[in-house]
């Protein structure tokens, strides 16, 4: 094999705005650590090629406080599928207003950029994970993906699936036409979901003064709300049924239904043509959530005045109780709940005995630590179901996965058992915090990996047979 290596680094600090145009491979984009920018390009390729100097193929210009990359295809790999040989292209950016980005195929991977982002991308897929700044996405094919961001968030999609988790800001606008459009933890007052034939499943945290619309023609819409939040509701659909699992009774309104509970803190307008709406209650508790919420109970008591401020302090306080209230009814351990019940009893009697006429530096001190009391509590339970699971269900789970017996095939494969594991098991942990087992992408690329090389062991091994080990991988592949 042969190598060739670009790396140069590049100082422009009167720069505004980075437009990179990228044909060359899929590219890695993260925040540099300096005020500098690096571009970085590794390749190997077979010694049949010609001598590749892929610095010969990137551009990088300055003009106006704008700079510019380009990044060109390498035309002498297209015979050999270059993206499968060994290329790794990375940019690391220095702190921009303006960042832009276009490709036809290749994808994107960026993360940690405080910047304002436009893209827009053909075929290729794109990941975008903590990040902070706008977002105007637009992608005709390909898949888009992502994770705890915060800004306004503009997607326009022709056929890929939008996925993302952990996403907040102030404006939320999804236009879809076939692909599915599915968001979980999302913090938006302002959302306007279209699409045309792909489902629509959105999951939001309580926001203050929303408004959401959600529009679809032939796919299902489904709507996950938080229990401690107000709304109305309305619902349309013409060949479609509306499926209400909220405890509040959808009430026939002309052609419409209206759903309406609490103090109307988000309207929220469903419309359908055939697909089915689905309306629930969120069952787990956010931990970034009850901390927003503790946060706002110290800045509504530094702030009050008369009855009325106390009034709001005290919905704080009652809306926090609730939402705790529900995390334990996951937790069986009868120490942690007592910690989290006396917990609420002191945060119920500190908002009672509170004075507005007072000095309130003390009543905040107090709640910032029953807010740690708290989470400290909820991550006690967290460690203790950690333990419990690294000291008997890892091991249950090994012994009736690779169980050796006979000469051939004795090794036993309970297709179910993983479904099991995942609803006995963690689902006790969800309930309390999701997403608390989760691993990075990276991490769950490397125990897939583990796993492929030790199912084509076993197989040659003829511990499995071909049927087997077919079945297996293709359930690593899904995950």
């Amino acid at each position: 094999m042969k190598n060739t290596i670009f790396n140069q680094t590049y100082s422009y600090p009167e720069a505004k705005l980075i437009t990179i145009v990228n044909h060359m491979s899929a590219l890695v984009i993260q925040a540099s650590e300096t005020d500098q920018l690096s571009v970085i390009a590794e390749l190997s390729y077979p010694d049949y090629i010609d001598d590749i100097e892929v610095g010969d193929f990137i551009t990088v210009s300055y003009k106006n406080g704008e700079i510019n990359i380009e990044l060109e295809e390498i035309d002498e790999l297209e015979e050999i599928h270059h993206r499968k040989e060994s290329f790794k292209l990375q940019i690391l950016l220095p702190k921009l207003p303006t960042v832009k980005l276009e490709s036809e195929n290749c994808s994107f991977n960026i993360s940690g950029i405080e910047s304002d982002i436009a893209l827009t991308i053909e075929n290729g897929a794109c990941v975008i994970s903590n990040c902070k700044g706008s977002l105007k996405l637009e992608s005709e094919n390909g898949p888009l993906k992502l994770h705890n961001h915060t800004g306004d968030l503009r997607v326009t999609m022709e056929n890929g699936p939008l996925s993302t988790d952990g996403l907040s800001g102030d404006s939320l606008y999804v236009e879809s036409e076939n692909g599915a459009v599915k968001m979980r933890s999302c913090a938006f007052t302002n959302v306007d979901i279209k699409n045309e034939n792909g489902v629509i499943y959105y999951e939001t945290l309580p926001v203050d003064n929303a408004e959401f619309s959600f529009e679809n023609e032939n796919g299902v819409i489904n709507l996950v709300l938080p229990a401690v939040w107000g709304f109305e509701i309305t619902t349309e659909t013409d060949m479609g049924v509306l499926r209400n699992k909220l405890d509040a009774p959808a009430v026939k309104v002309g052609d419409t239904y209206v759903i309406s509970s609490g103090d109307k803190e988000a309207i929220i307008r469903i419309k359908t043509e055939n697909g089915v709406i689905k309306i629930g209650h969120d069952k787990h508790l956010n931990m970034d959530y009850l901390r927003t919420k503790i946060d706002q109970l110290k800045e509504a008591i530094l702030g009050s005045k008369d009855s009325a401020d106390k009034a709001n302090v005290q919905k704080l306080v009652d809306q926090i109780i609730v939402y705790v209230n529900r995390g334990i009814n996951a937790i069986h351990e009868e120490k942690i709940r007592d910690a989290v019940n006396s917990s609420i009893t002191k945060l119920k009697e500190a908002a009672d005995g509170f004075d507005v006429n007072e000095t309130k530096d003390k009543i905040i001190v107090t709640v910032e630590s029953i807010g740690n009391e708290i989470q400290g509590a909820f991550q006690e339970f967290i460690s203790t179901f950690q333990d419990k699971y690294n000291g008997e269900y890892i091991k249950d789970f090994k012994e009736r996965i690779f169980r050796h017996g006979g000469q051939h095939h004795g090794n036993f494969v309970d297709p179910e058992l993983g479904e099991r594991i995942t609803e006995k098991v963690f689902k006790t942990m969800r309930k309390v915090m999701p997403g608390a087992f989760d691993l990075k992408e990276q991490e769950r690329q490397e125990i897939a990996e583990q796993s492929r090389l030790k199912i084509l062991g076993m197989l040659e091994s003829g511990k499995i047979t071909a049927e087997e080990a077919e079945r297996l991988l293709k359930a690593i592949s899904k995950e």
